[in-house]
Order: C-alpha cells, then structure tokens, then sequence
C-alpha cells in the first residue's frame, strides 16, 4: 500500500531522485505511471514535478505518461505530458532497455548491455525516435537541445561485463550541467 507523502517531501524526493540518476548519467525519463488510479497520487504527481521544475531541481527532462482519463494538453519541452500508456504487457519497452535482472525464461538476457554500435544507437536515437522526439534529441547536432552524458572509458572498447562499472563523468541537460 502506498501511504500519502507530504507535497514538501515530494518535491524533495524528486530532486534526490535527479541528483542519484544525474550521477548514472540519466538526462531524461518518461514517467508510465502519473495520475489516479494507478501507482500515482493523482495531481499531486503533475504539482510536484511542475514545481520541481520552478525550483530548478528537476535535473532530467521528463515525459509523463498519465492513464487515459488523466490526459490533459499541458507541459512544455522540460515537462510535458506525453503519449497514452497502454498497460498491455506491463512494461514500457522492456526489449530495448538495460534491465538489472535477466529477462523470464530468458537466462542471460539483460537488453541491450551489449558492446557494440547497434545498442549505442539504440540508447540514443532509437530512444528520441520511440518517443517521437527525434527531430529534437537523440544526437548531437545544431538546433537539438544539448543533453549528453561524459563517461570514463569508451563504451564500445570494454568488455561487455564491464559496461556498467563505466564511471559517469558528467551529465549535461540543455547545456547546463547537473552532474559533474
């Protein structure tokens, strides 16, 4: 059961949630789940993170996906509501996604924590093109907004086992830094 949270200690805890994901190098996240009805706490949800953005601790860009009912045409290019989510299969794109647990019935099969181009392109312009975003993210070009990630090493030239030990060095939203 989910117990009220205090909108101060909402608000708190999305800044604390930016900062830890900053630090792994997250500079956006779609929310599947915003809205009555489902994990979320209805208005409070949208309040909370519209006033994260004021305070300016929203360090990611975020596109929330509210069930039907709740869809409302609000947001901007930092918080924006975003497509319907349809609870068929109970995943976002579990396929294309680095899980931290293998997928079931499918033993050694994490997504694409792989080495090589294709998943790279799959992380990147295939996340803005699944969003529908990718005429503004997905690669680094004049008139895209400037979200990026610095790492440590070369994701193509370690070991596979060793992709999520790569250090993140900074992570960089709209051209400002949020983590360094």
């Amino acid at each position: 059961m989910l117990r009220p949270v205090p909108f101060e200690g909402f608000v708190e805890g999305i800044a604390l949630a930016g900062r830890v994901a900053a630090g792994e190098g997250l500079t956006s996240f779609t929310e599947p789940g915003i809205g009555r009805g489902l994990a979320g706490n209805g208005v409070w949800d949208l309040a909370a993170l519209q006033e994260a953005v004021r305070r300016g601790v929203l360090a990611q860009r975020a596109t929330l996906m509210p069930g039907s009912p709740n869809l409302h045409d609000i947001g901007d290019e930092r918080l924006r509501i975003g497509p319907v989510k349809l609870f068929s299969d109970g995943s976002l794109i579990g396929r294309t996604a680095a899980m931290c647990c293998d997928h079931e019935g499918e033993p050694g099969n994490r997504g694409l924590l792989q080495q090589d181009a294709e998943a790279l392109r799959a992380y990147t312009i295939g996340a803005a093109y699944a969003a529908g975003e990718e005429r503004h993210k997905g690669t680094l070009s004049r008139g895209k907004l400037a979200d990026f990630v610095v790492l440590g090493d070369d994701l193509l030239a370690v070991a596979p086992e060793r992709i999520k030990e790569v250090a993140v060095v900074a992570t960089v939203v709209g051209g400002v830094f949020v983590f360094d």
